[in-house]
C-alpha cells in the first residue's frame, strides 16, 4: 500500500512536470498559428535577426527580411492545412525546441524548430522544414 509521503512525492512530480511542460508553450503557440496560418509576416515575427533554414528546395544562413520572403513562397506553393506541434523540449530560461507536423495539400512536412531567448522574448534561431514521406 502507497504511504501518504509516497503519495504526495508522485502528485509533486507530476504537477511540477504539467507545469513545466505549460511553461514551453507560450512562443510556440504563436508560432504554430503563423505557421498554420501560412503567415509568414507573423512567423518571421519570431524570427531573430539571422535565422538558420532549412526548405526542402533552399538552406543558408537568412537575414529575417529574406526568411520571411522564403517562406512566404514555401506557403504559396504548399498552402498549409494543419499545423500540429508533436513535441517540445528545453529550458524556458533559454532555449527550447519545438517538433510538429505540417500537413498541406501537397505533402506532409516535418517541421524542427529552434528558439532562444533573446533580450527575454523567445526568437527563432533555426527552422528546418523537411519532406516527411
Amino acid at each position: 500500500m502507497m504511504s501518504l509521503l509516497q503519495f504526495l512525492s508522485i502528485a509533486m512530480i507530476s504537477v511540477s512536470s504539467f507545469l513545466y511542460q505549460g511553461k514551453l508553450t507560450p512562443p510556440f503557440d504563436k508560432i504554430a498559428s503563423a505557421i498554420e496560418k501560412g503567415d509568414a509576416a507573423d512567423l518571421a515575427s519570431h524570427f531573430d535577426k539571422n535565422v538558420e533554414l532549412t526548405l526542402p528546395d533552399n538552406e543558408g544562413i537568412f537575414s529575417k527580411t529574406q526568411a520571411e520572403q522564403l517562406m512566404k513562397d514555401f506557403f504559396i506553393k504548399y498552402k498549409p492545412d494543419s499545423f500540429k506541434l508533436m513535441h517540445k523540449g528545453g529550458s524556458e530560461k533559454t532555449a527550447m525546441y519545438g517538433i510538429g507536423v505540417l500537413m498541406t495539400g501537397k505533402g506532409k512536412f516535418r517541421l524542427y524548430i529552434f528558439v532562444k531567448k533573446v533580450n527575454g522574448k523567445y526568437l527563432i534561431q533555426q527552422l528546418k522544414v523537411s519532406n516527411d514521406k
